[in-house]
């Protein structure tokens, strides 16, 4: 795949700390002077957070089997479980590939990243008497999109940005998975945020296993 976008490297630096740049985990210790949260669900243990625009955090249990559980911060602090918890049927194309990184969009648009690199899509089908409707498994799409386990996923309006150990970070038209851009870390990438404020140009964060933190802007990209 050949570079269609423009990726300045603004800064690395040499070490990221102890505050990386990773996603919540599923529990956290508790301090005597700062109150922090511990969830906990009997036996299952989360891989994945992200949270909706309504607030809804969708907590994602067993890779091999992802499970959605919906939850709601409470004023009190507490985590309120929203609805009754989701299996969504996949299966892998062998035993020992299982689901990186998910994101829920719209309630109806549904993202799987996996271990091989992978990115399987679905759209959510709600008829009433039909029989195929909600979440199936024949109605998946894959598609390979890296040579490595993908570690970051994020769905930003009509792009997705994606990065993987392969070192690589793209970015695709999320209509008709074109590349539109894309930049070569130094090592295996370990986590990649989006900034906030980046409008209309897309800016990111990105770790990779080595300590380096990048500074990404894209300036053009091939539509």
């Amino acid at each position: 795949l050949q570079i269609s976008g423009k990726a300045s490297e603004w800064e690395r630096s040499g070490s990221t700390g102890k505050k990386g740049w990773g996603k919540s985990l599923p529990h956290w210790s508790s301090s005597p002077r700062r109150k922090k949260m511990s969830w906990s669900y009997g036996d299952h243990v989360c891989f994945d957070i992200s949270a909706s625009k309504e607030g809804i955090l969708h907590v994602w249990d067993s890779r091999k089997n992802p499970c959605l559980f919906k939850m709601r911060m409470t004023h009190s602090g507490k985590l309120r479980e929203e609805e009754n918890s989701e299996p969504i049927p996949w299966e892998p194309r062998r035993p020992s590939i299982w689901v990186t990184v998910v994101r829920l969009v719209e309630e109806k648009f549904l993202f799987y990243a996996d271990s091989e690199g992978a990115l399987w899509t679905q759209t959510r089908q709600e008829q009433e008497g039909v029989e195929n409707s909600g979440w199936v498994l024949e109605r998946w799409h894959r598609r390979k999109i890296h040579d490595d386990q993908i570690t970051a996923l994020h769905i930003l309006g009509d792009r997705i940005v994606t990065a993987s150990r392969d070192r690589d970070v793209k970015i695709w038209d999320r209509s008709t998975m074109k590349l539109l851009g894309q930049f070569r870390c130094h090592a295996p990438i370990s986590h990649l945020e989006p900034c906030p404020w980046a409008d209309p140009s897309p800016r990111f964060i990105a770790g990779d296993t080595l300590g380096n933190i990048y500074f990404l802007e894209w300036t053009s990209l091939s539509a």
